[in-house]
């Protein structure tokens, strides 16, 4: 027997047949009634006084069909337009409601409401990724598998060390103007005569300057102090008029002598285990041999695959100030570090460990989507 608490006209209607039957047949009071459907069918999600109104409401009104509603029927938000709708949107892309509206001869704001209220389908936007490869995917695999086995699984395996991880890396080019989105710069006009040129443009440099950065995630707060702006790590060296300015393994290693100090300030029992990503640089016999003679631990680079950025949440750091920074407007690329400044020393110690804690279940995601990418909702 269907719940009697939920509403409509064909879940209510045999309870309402088993309450005039019993009442015309056997002449019971609406107690009676209420007690022997009660022990009978036991009801789910409704209490026994709930029971007993539904009794004495339908005795009163004498009829299995449900009381007349106020407001015109449904015409277009049907049960069959509703499937309709559903079969045309889910997970299926690039379907618009405008097409939908005309397919099934309704309203765009009909359709809207359809998936918002009746489906309650939210919309979604692809994220953008490197493609993954059968060899990636096995690759990724064993590289978690090997991960959760030395560095632990969770909080109470008995070898965690995931909370002595210093997670390492530069962050991609910033510049003053940040990222246009056209679904985030949405303003109202009368008509587009009258709207004023710095409103109307999204004004982009060719060939914008920006810079990098570089820093490290651990779950004791974020290395350095302040982040390493490699434009101007870069500065300190004497470079030939035209020369491009780059990285290569003996600046990195200039860079990780600058910031060991600051990693040993962290851990002063020196049992940190660091971990930088799979760059070419970063395997260099003079960065290895500096790392093996300068920190205690590392990850080892046999157990890191190739395309783990959505493991290392120290991607998701520089999401964090990203997003932060496409909330303002920047004169200089000086005013847009000193906000990065200000992002980063703000940090709290609190999502740091959580981030840091993510790690071994990311990995576990790794592992049962068999080395697939991952997204935050498989973890």
């Amino acid at each position: 027997m269907t719940d009697i608490n939920v509403k409509g006209h064909q879940k209510h209607l045999q309870w309402r047949m088993n309450v005039l039957s019993l009442r015309e047949i056997y002449g019971w009071s609406a107690n009676k009634i209420t007690t022997e459907l009660w022990t009978s069918y036991k009801p789910n999600n409704i209490s026994r006084s709930g029971l007993l109104s539904f009794v004495k409401r339908t005795i009163k009104r004498g009829t299995v069909q449900d009381r007349p509603r106020s407001g015109r029927p449904k015409s277009k938000r049907t049960l069959l337009n509703i499937a309709k709708a559903r079969k045309r949107h889910l997970n299926v892309q690039n379907r618009g409601q405008r097409a939908t509206a005309e397919k099934l001869n309704m309203s765009q704001p009909s359709v809207q409401y359809i998936l918002k209220h009746d489906l309650k389908l939210k919309p979604y936007h692809k994220t953008r990724a490197s493609r993954i490869t059968k060899e990636h995917a096995e690759s990724r695999l064993n590289s978690a598998k090997q991960l959760l086995k030395k560095y632990g699984r969770s909080r109470r395996s008995q070898f965690y060390q995931w909370d002595k991880m210093v997670i390492t890396d530069f962050c991609g080019k910033i510049g003053v103007r940040q990222k246009h989105n056209s679904k985030n710069f949405v303003f109202y006009a009368l008509d587009n005569k009258s709207i004023p040129s710095e409103l109307f443009y999204a004004y982009e440099e060719k060939f914008e300057k920006g810079f990098m950065l570089w820093g490290g995630l651990t779950s004791r707060g974020l290395i350095p102090e302040s982040p390493l702006f490699i434009d101007e790590f870069l500065n300190g060296y004497e470079w030939k008029k035209g020369e491009k300015k780059t990285i290569n393994a003996t600046r990195y290693i200039d860079l990780l002598e600058q910031v060991v100090p600051a990693m040993e300030q962290l851990f002063p029992d020196n049992d940190y285990i660091f971990q930088d990503d799979t760059s070419r640089i970063h395997r260099t016999p003079p960065v290895l041999k500096f790392v093996e003679e300068n920190m205690p631990q590392r990850i080892d680079i046999n157990d890191q695959a190739v395309k783990m950025d959505d493991v290392w949440p120290i991607e998701n750091l520089w999401s964090i100030i990203r997003n932060d920074l496409s909330k303002y407007e920047f004169n200089s690329l000086h005013d847009v570090k000193q906000r990065i400044i200000d992002i980063w020393k703000n940090f709290c110690e609190e999502k740091c460990v959580k981030m840091i804690d993510s790690i071994s279940k990311r990995l576990k995601a790794v592992v049962r989507k068999q080395g697939q990418r991952i997204t935050k909702r498989d973890y």
